[in-house]
């Protein structure tokens, strides 16, 4: 049990230090878009992160509808 313990807190302090190594890597900008993301209620930095990958500043989308569905909120149903 002690073995299984030490690994846990082993790969813990691991992922601690990726997390930390990916934060530091943003420049001013990233990382203050960062923080916009992180000041939604539930979103920490591994959300915030992919966030910022995957939508960037949002300057792509024009209105909500646009990031709706870019997102797939948004339901559409083609039938004929």
């Amino acid at each position: 049990l002690e073995y299984y313990a030490e690994q846990w807190q082993r790969l813990t302090d691991d992922l601690d230090k990726i997390k930390k190594d990916l934060l530091s890597m943003q420049s001013e900008k990233e990382q203050a878009l960062l923080d916009i993301y992180k000041s939604a209620p539930g979103v920490g930095d591994i959300t915030a992160l992919k966030l910022k990958d995957e939508l960037g500043d949002m300057q792509q989308f024009l209105n909500e509808k646009q990031l709706f569905s870019y997102l797939g909120f948004t339901p559409v149903e083609y039938s004929s």
